[in-house]
């Protein structure tokens, strides 16, 4: 019997496509919702590695370092999560600079490789340059961050129904 479709591709696809619209029709709720799902990842991964500090602190000599950061990481989870308002009008400015850094380390870098006769060196410097126009962009524009999201996540759920509906037409060998 012939698979004509994959209805997990189309379920998901779908529901990328529904976060999508939601980020471009919400930005605030959107970068909102990011800043409390990152303030209860820092304090799950806090709590995780106290539990870890508390289990092995005696069998392998864990540093006092693993307490600390475990302890920094709950008091930022909960920053997070008590403030996300504030928080959600940095992230982009956050993700601006972290992506503007990449440019620059890539620009460094495919700069050192060219120069070290690397013969794919232009896809590398064109990715730098996209990476620093990006990252400057959010910087500049912070307020687009939750829009590119949304538009990144309507892009991958279109594919993903795509694929959904083409995957019978192709024959797995």
């Amino acid at each position: 019997m012939e698979k004509t479709k994959d209805w997990t591709l189309i379920i998901g696809g779908i529901i990328l496509l529904l976060c999508g619209l939601i980020c471009v029709a919400y930005p605030g709720l959107t970068l909102v919702m990011i800043a409390l799902i990152t303030g209860a990842g820092f304090v799950a991964t806090g709590v995780l590695n106290f539990v870890m500090w508390l289990r092995t602190r005696s069998v392998y000599k864990v540093s006092v370092w693993s307490l600390i950061y475990a302890i920094i990481n709950i008091i930022f989870g909960l920053v997070f999560l008590i403030h996300p308002m504030v928080l959600a009008n940095v992230i982009p400015w956050l993700c601006g600079i972290f992506i503007t850094a990449l440019g620059l380390f890539e620009l460094f870098t495919v700069m050192k490789m060219r120069d070290d006769g690397f013969p794919q060196w232009g896809w590398m410097i064109a990715s730098a340059i996209v990476s620093l126009i990006i990252g400057i962009f959010f910087i500049i524009t912070p307020e687009i961050l939750p829009i590119f999201i949304g538009a990144f996540a309507l892009i991958q759920g279109i594919t993903l129904v795509i694929y959904g509906f083409s995957v019978g037409k192709w024959e797995l060998r």
